[in-house]
């Protein structure tokens, strides 16, 4: 079958030849993509909210079909944990939202990302994830939560990213955030001539005590 592909910047347009998908299915299809130019049987000249439009006579019937070129990715905005949070929850819950004004979002597609996962001492973690992501839908889009799970105990630092996409597969990825996740208790020292301090007292330039007056 043959149809014709036409756009808002090149009205001529070409035929395409589609094909069936299978023995008398009557089910045709073909690919063509957009461009700055057009490229015949290939690819149809079309800007940012250009109209493509795709002609078929059907035995003397015309039938069309029209889509709009989208080309602005979604917008992806993180809203649980702040960047370099510092806490002692290893299973912090992390919250996002992914809008697109245009196609509108492709709900399966945003999701949380690890970009790395270290200790105290700078190695690498294996293991961290996040799970039990559930997602709602709100205005222009949806809200996805999800928690951290495999944070060992320690001092540990987790840096992590959203990515999302709209339905005509324009992706977003949000800039990586951090969350340093500390279960290790602050140590006390000991002050000169092995005495601590007590409520009531301070220490000198020396680290000596000063007793009340």
């Amino acid at each position: 079958a043959t149809v014709k592909v036409s756009s808002t910047q090149d009205v001529t347009g070409f035929d395409l030849t589609l094909t069936e998908t299978g023995a008398s299915t009557g089910e045709f299809t073909g690919n063509f993509a957009t461009a700055a130019a057009t490229d015949a049987g290939v690819a149809i000249e079309a800007i940012t909210g250009a109209l493509i439009t795709v002609t078929y006579d059907d035995d003397g019937t015309s039938r069309v079909a029209n889509s709009t070129v989208e080309t602005t990715a979604p917008t992806v905005s993180l809203l649980a944990p702040s960047d370099s949070t510092a806490t002692r929850t290893q299973s912090t819950r992390l919250i996002a939202e992914v809008t697109d004004a245009d196609s509108g979002v492709d709900n399966a597609t945003a999701n949380f990302q690890i970009v790395s996962a270290v200790d105290a001492l700078g190695a690498a973690i294996a293991g961290v994830e996040t799970v039990a992501r559930t997602e709602t839908a709100v205005a222009g889009g949806v809200r996805i939560e999800a928690q951290f799970n495999g944070i060992p105990q320690g001092e540990n630092t987790i840096t992590w990213n959203v990515t999302g996409a709209d339905k005509a597969g324009n992706v977003t990825t949000s800039d990586n955030q951090s969350i340093r996740v500390d279960t290790v208790a602050p140590g006390l020292g000991t002050l000169a001539g092995g005495v601590s301090a007590i409520t009531g007292q301070s220490l000198d330039a020396d680290n000596l005590i000063v007793a009340d007056s």
